[in-house]
């Protein structure tokens, strides 16, 4: 439901060198192009949402360099895409409504080893996970 709320200026002008009355009178009365009220859940929601996200694609992004199997670093890949993109909308989002956005991740980070530690299941599990969670 959009708000629409007019601002009323009002002004006394009074005349006072003549002896004259005071006049009041509507300067402008404008409507708002878009108002609308967010509670503080709401606000915390988009926030919170917006630093999991943040969160998720720096785990993401760690985790691409420990898959084997190339179809499904390809899916991850696709991943990291959409997640910039959602990123993206919510911080237009977060801007309109002038709510101060959480750090994102300054650097991307990458790996200098490739350790067998990290089976594809595992990951695959833990970004089902992500997947789920973030929905």
């Amino acid at each position: 439901m959009q708000i629409c709320t007019y601002y009323y200026f009002w002004m006394r002008h009074s005349i006072t060198r003549n002896g004259g009355t005071g006049m009041v009178f509507t300067i402008r009365r404008v409507p708002a192009e878009k108002q609308r009220l967010l509670n503080v859940q709401e606000v915390f929601s988009l926030w919170d949402l917006l630093k999991t996200k943040y969160s998720g694609l720096q785990h993401l992004t760690i985790f691409i360099n420990f898959i084997h199997d190339l179809d499904f670093k390809q899916i991850a890949q696709q991943r990291v895409e959409e997640s910039r993109k959602e990123i993206k909308f919510l911080e237009e989002l977060i801007a309109q409504y002038r709510i101060p956005a959480p750090q994102p991740v300054k650097k991307e980070a990458q790996s200098a080893i490739n350790t067998e530690i990290f089976t594809d299941e595992f990951l695959a599990s833990i970004l089902l996970l992500f997947e789920q969670e973030l929905v």
